[in-house]
């Protein structure tokens, strides 16, 4: 008969071993369980590996990305570029070509400082014009590299945008509607050749180029002068961009990044701790490193710890496959959003699809993204939403455009947005976010309103009041309305008042009064009725 004490050591054996396998069990459990959803996507026809997702090299033409990196890395720093589409009032912006005198925090008159930089950079502008004009802007990018890719050229190309749309309301400003012309093909030609870079930041920074395009170009919509060729042209290169398309390239090339960052972390304890939160605010190896090394503790106990060997074994085997399964899970309900966008079932209906997936993930994996977190389903909704703003605005520009060629020809506004089609519209613009046509309806003074039903989906009757929320406050933008309405161009007195309350938050160098307009390109000034 065995001893008591021989029977206590073998179940104490047994215990450790039994915590000891667990780990290791759950490590190889985690691990089947993505190499199994892998084999599900794959099976639904999903594209998993860099290989697949990077873009081939481009065959229609000449490539000008290298020549326009070189030559926007030669422009100066723009310290102040022209505040386009500024919302002075609810469905109201300011016309800033048209201001006599345009004063911003930095200085009293914008315009006298823009034309001396302009002159100072005209070789580096003349360099971005030209590379712009070539059929494609396509980035020789190693994307096997993944999160270690550099991107040096996305700054560039934001800051060469900046510049051609400043120097086409500076154009205006002066009367000079030729070379304003020029310019804003040129802007319009950088944002429709550069978006195809399969990565949430380089669509972001497209994105973002879009919009300053979309303010230079109802900027130019508010002078007089343009012809019917010229508004088409705009109108086609607005048409053309598909930015659900390429969203969805990207969270699919996210994703495949997103397992060599797994990979990556799980082989080197050296790459996963330059990942980490809350880095140490000194070397334990002097008194001073120590006590920093205490204090953060104190502060942030689980940040020290994962930041450990101990930690960053713990994470390796216990955690790393969940939250890589966890990512990839969110990454495929984020792409499953863009495409029930793309089929026009709506933006509102693809949130909250997005929504109920994620909420559903979450709960499957309560603790996942505890100790590291890697992407969150936060952030991929906000990217979905600035999807969803830029689309809203793509669409409701080439129905301004549209309108404004009816009103070059017919000397009136149309009645619906139905008479344009097919000379103007090939078919009515459905409304991203609910699906429906755009709203649209003449106003009694002959101009019109034309609007989406915004974020909530809700039909606010065109509605352009802010929306204010606990977590963001006022929303400033005026696609984030009660309904993102098309600004019309605000009245003086409407400026002086914004101005006014401007000049009151925010105390600066001003001029006073306010000077008479200059006339816009054909000899006539911006008015309210103006689409």
């Amino acid at each position: 008969m065995k001893q008591p004490h021989t029977i206590l050591r073998l179940a104490a054996v047994l215990l450790l071993a039994f915590l000891a396998g667990c780990p290791v069990v759950k490590h190889y459990q985690l691990k089947a369980a993505v190499e199994a959803y892998r084999r599900q996507l794959r099976a639904h026809g999903e594209k998993l590996t860099i290989a697949e997702l990077t873009p081939p090299p481009p065959t229609n033409g000449p490539n000008g990305a290298s020549a326009l990196s070189f030559a926007a890395s030669q422009l100066g720093s723009l310290q102040n570029p022209v505040p386009a589409m500024t919302a002075v009032a609810p469905g109201r912006a300011r016309v800033a070509w048209a201001e006599a005198v345009l004063p911003t925090e930095d200085t009293t008159n914008l315009w006298p400082v823009l034309a001396a930089a302009v002159e100072t950079n005209q070789a580096a502008l003349d360099a971005v014009r030209a590379a712009v004009a070539s059929p494609v802007l396509q980035f020789d990018l190693d994307y096997s590299l993944g999160p270690a890719l550099p991107l040096p050229h996305l700054a560039s190309l934001k800051k060469a945008a900046q510049w051609l749309a400043s120097v086409t309301l500076l154009n205006l400003h002066e009367g000079r509607s030729s070379e304003a012309w020029e310019d804003l093909r040129a802007t319009t030609a950088l944002a429709a050749r550069y978006g195809d870079e399969p990565l949430l930041i380089s669509q972001l920074v497209s994105i973002a180029i879009n919009q300053i395009l979309l303010s230079a170009t109802w900027e130019a919509l508010q002078a007089p002068g343009w012809t019917d060729d010229q508004l088409a042209e705009l109108q086609a290169a607005w048409a053309s961009p598909d930015f659900l398309r390429r969203a969805e390239a990207s969270f699919a090339m996210e994703r495949a990044m997103g397992r060599q960052i797994f990979a990556q972390w799980r082989d080197s304890y050296d790459d996963y701790r330059s990942m980490v939160d809350f880095p140490l605010n000194g070397a334990a190896a002097n008194t001073s490193g120590l006590l920093d090394y205490g204090e953060e503790f104190l502060k942030h106990p689980a940040a020290v710890l994962r930041r450990t060997p101990i930690g960053y074994l713990a994470w390796r085997w216990l955690w790393s496959y969940e939250d890589e399964l966890v990512a990839a899970q969110h990454y495929q309900a984020a792409l499953e959003a863009v495409r029930t966008a793309r089929s026009d079932l709506a933006f509102t209906t693809a949130l909250k699809n997005f929504d109920t997936a994620a909420d559903r993930v979450s709960k499957s994996h309560p603790h996942a993204d505890d100790w590291l977190p890697f992407i969150t389903p936060e952030l991929m909704r906000s990217v979905l939403l600035k999807l969803a703003d830029i689309e809203t605005e793509r669409r409701l520009v080439v129905a301004a455009l549209a309108v404004r060629r009816y009103q070059l020809r017919q000397g009136r506004n149309p009645g619906e947005l139905r008479a344009l089609v097919p000379e103007f519209l090939a078919a009515v613009p459905l409304d991203p976010m609910d699906g429906q046509p755009l709203r649209y309806r003449l106003n009694a003074d002959g101009s019109f309103l034309l609007y989406s039903v915004g974020e909530d989906g809700v039909d606010n009757g065109g509605d352009p009041s802010p929306v204010v929320s606990a977590s963001t406050g006022t929303m400033k933008t005026w696609w984030r309305a009660r309904d993102a309405v098309w600004p019309r161009p605000a009245s003086a007195a409407e400026v002086d008042a914004w101005e006014t309350e401007q000049a009151r938050q925010h105390p600066r160098a001003r001029t006073v009064g306010r000077p008479a307009l200059p006339a816009a390109p054909g000899g006539a000034a911006p008015t309210n009725s103006s689409p």
